[in-house]
């Protein structure tokens, strides 16, 4: 993750450690003697850019909402630990004029979300594209 030679350690959960779609997902970094946690998500699927911060890599993971809703978080490293940097909820279904009333998109619609906010939306509100019919 830094380029230091001495290699963290990425663990996705299993089947143990799975929710519906999710799963728990870990990074660890050897301080000393034992490993110390450094990020811990629950994903339906993580990457790593290219991009660094404070000489560690980015961390993205996307993360399964509900049908055809998931929210992707990008993780940067402090220095210490890796935080939310930024949040994004793509959607293939969204909400139309009023709560109940959901559509289907012929395109991913991305709109940013608060990290870690308990209020969001789901499915999020239609923005620019015309919905199809249910």
């Amino acid at each position: 993750m830094n380029g230091d030679g001495v290699p963290e350690i990425a663990v996705e959960g299993g089947v143990c450690f799975s929710g519906a779609n999710n799963s728990d997902f870990f990074v660890f970094q050897k301080k000393l003697e034992k490993y110390e946690m450094i990020l811990e998500d629950s994903v339906i699927v993580f990457g790593f850019p290219w991009t660094r911060t404070n000489g560690y890599r980015d961390i993205v993971t996307d993360h399964h909402m509900s049908a055809g809703v998931y929210d992707r978080t990008v993780f940067k490293y402090d220095g210490h630990h890796y935080k939310e940097a930024q949040c994004t909820i793509a959607a293939k279904r969204c909400t139309y004029r009023r709560l109940g009333d959901e559509r289907w998109l012929n395109n991913w619609q991305i709109t940013p979300d608060k990290c870690d906010s308990l209020d969001t939306v789901i499915p999020p509100l239609c923005i620019t594209q015309k919905p199809t019919q249910k």
